[in-house]
Formats: structure tokens, C-alpha cells, sequence
């Protein structure tokens, strides 16, 4: 079990029984659980290398099915509003939805049980959402997807101090935005980060190309995504109307440690999915990476099995 843990007298499994129902051990350092919902909800905590990786099936074992292409791009635009860090992700096989959250373990780490319920509450967010055949409003906290877009949060320029201790180069935006280059060998992508007013921080990055408008393209970065955010910790992959982003939202203030997993985060993410949107606009080199994957192409042009 982590340091922080153990000098904090925080046991996760006493953690989770503050939390959710049912928790029973599930071998060395993982837990089941359930959590109370409109609807039913089953959950795992497991620890890894000083990270807390939470994780549930949204509608239970009998709805482990393939989502369609109208449902993964749902669950794409979904990822923008869930609450604490909460994602949806695809895993397995076949490739099933899946709802999970990362929660880094340190012993300098602030506000561990405040991201916790935040982070059982998105889950019960995120398992309406699915059973849920409404649109999603649009992305989180955002006045629209424009990454150029000033939201009237007033962006705070104390970032700027944490990503040189963090030795993160960054530049600043007229409107007072950090721009903060990131780990990504052989292409310029960037975070931008934005303070709401609540004091949480937001790092965006967004992704070049667009969305695709052939519907093979747009299935293949879709499964992409969501399959790559259940890689990625911490970040999560959003959809907006016209184009992409991998964001982080950080409910505290952060610290320089904090501000360097997110960033270091986001770097990994865009590493793996910065290059491949864009030759994933190719149609022929779509339907091929959707056959690797075990997807086909259905005669109405709806990528769904």
C-alpha cells in the first residue's frame, strides 16, 4: 500500500465502505463494490504503483456488448461532463464500455478522500448517462469547443511559477492562459490551462485534424480514443462538434507534482493518438485498422459489431 496511505491512516478498503455498499476484497491490494445509482452499478479499486485505478461495467454483465458507432460517439461527448475525472473507456473482447478513473497516490497529495466521492459520483453520473438515451449537452465547463475561446473564468497566472518548478516550457496567452508544450517527439502539441471558479484547473489538449466526416475514419478515431483512454491515466478523451481533445480536470489547486502527472499525462495521450488521427483520415487505412480490431462495416454505413 502507498506511503501516502499509510502515513495518512486512510486504508482504502476503510475508504470505500465510507463510500460505496458491498465491499469485499478481491485478492492483494483490490476490492468489489457496489455503488447506489438509478440504475446498478458494480465496481473494482485496485492499487498499482501508487495509483488507485477505480473501474465499473455501466448496465451490468448482460449489457457487455458492442456499442454502435452512434453510441461510442455518445460516449465520447459524454467524457466532457462526467465529474471527478471519471471516463468512459472501451476494454476487452470484444471491446465493451466501460466506466474508470485513475486517482495518483502520494504522500504529499491533498484532498484524497474529497477526489474519491468525487470520483463515486461520476460514476453514478456517468451510469445514468448510459442508460440514458438523451444527448449530451455539449462539452463540460466549456462555452462551446473552441480552443480559442476565452471562458470568462479568470485564468490566474500562479500556474505559470508550478510548470517551471515542474520544468514544464511553457508561453502566455494575451487572455493570461498557460500554453505548455508537451512530451510529444515529432509533433508541436500543446495544453491550455484554465482555472474555473471554483479554483479546479482544466488542461486541454486538442487534437489537429478534426473530426473525420467519412464514416469509416470517424469509427476507427473514435474506437481509438475511447480504447486508448483506458490506457491513459488520468486523461480522458472528449468530442466536441468539430474536433477532439484529451483533457484533465483538477478539482484542487495543484501542486508541482500534481501539475507534472497531468501534464506527463497528457503527453502519453497525445503520443498515442496526436499522429494517428491523422492517418486514420485515410478511408482505406481506417477500414483496415476497424477489420485488425474486429469491427466491420455494416451495409448501412453504421460501424457497429
Amino acid at each position: 500500500m502507498s506511503y501516502f496511505l499509510d502515513v495518512t491512516q486512510i486504508p482504502v478498503a476503510d475508504l470505500l465502505r465510507r463510500h460505496a455498499d458491498s465491499v469485499l476484497p478481491d485478492g492483494g491490494d483490490a476490492w468489489k463494490f457496489k455503488l447506489d445509482a438509478e440504475v446498478s452499478l458494480k465496481a473494482t479499486a485496485r492499487i498499482e504503483n501508487d495509483w488507485l485505478l477505480l473501474a465499473a461495467t455501466p448496465g451490468g454483465k448482460r449489457r457487455r456488448k458492442r456499442p454502435t458507432a452512434e453510441h461510442r460517439a455518445r460516449l465520447l461527448r459524454h467524457n466532457g461532463e462526467l465529474r471527478g475525472g471519471v471516463k468512459f473507456a472501451l476494454e476487452g473482447d470484444p471491446p465493451c464500455p466501460l466506466l474508470a478513473t485513475e486517482i495518483p497516490l502520494s504522500d504529499d497529495e491533498p484532498g484524497f478522500e474529497a477526489r474519491f466521492s468525487g470520483a463515486c459520483a461520476g460514476f453514478r453520473q456517468g451510469a445514468v448517462m448510459f442508460s440514458s438515451k438523451r444527448r449530451p449537452s455539449g462539452h463540460g465547463n466549456d462555452e462551446g469547443n473552441d480552443p480559442d475561446t476565452k471562458p470568462d473564468t479568470g485564468v490566474e497566472a500562479n500556474l505559470a511559477p508550478l510548470c517551471e518548478e515542474a520544468g514544464w516550457q511553457f508561453t502566455t496567452r494575451a487572455d493570461g492562459r498557460l500554453a505548455v508544450q508537451l512530451d510529444v517527439p515529432g509533433a508541436f502539441c500543446q495544453a491550455l490551462t484554465e482555472r474555473d471558479d471554483q479554483g479546479g484547473v482544466h488542461l486541454r489538449a486538442w487534437l489537429e485534424g478534426g473530426r473525420p466526416t467519412a464514416t469509416a475514419s470517424r469509427c476507427a478515431v473514435d474506437v481509438l480514443l475511447l480504447s486508448a483512454c483506458r490506457v491513459v491515466r488520468m486523461a480522458r478523451a472528449v468530442a466536441g462538434p468539430a474536433e477532439y481533445c484529451w483533457e484533465i480536470t483538477l478539482a484542487d489547486p495543484p501542486d508541482a507534482l500534481g501539475l507534472d502527472h497531468a501534464l506527463s499525462s497528457l503527453s502519453v495521450a497525445c503520443r498515442m493518438s496526436a499522429r494517428e488521427i491523422n492517418v486514420l483520415q485515410d478511408e482505406a487505412i481506417a477500414q483496415r485498422y476497424l477489420t485488425v480490431r474486429g469491427w466491420s462495416l455494416l451495409p448501412s454505413n453504421n460501424c457497429s459489431r
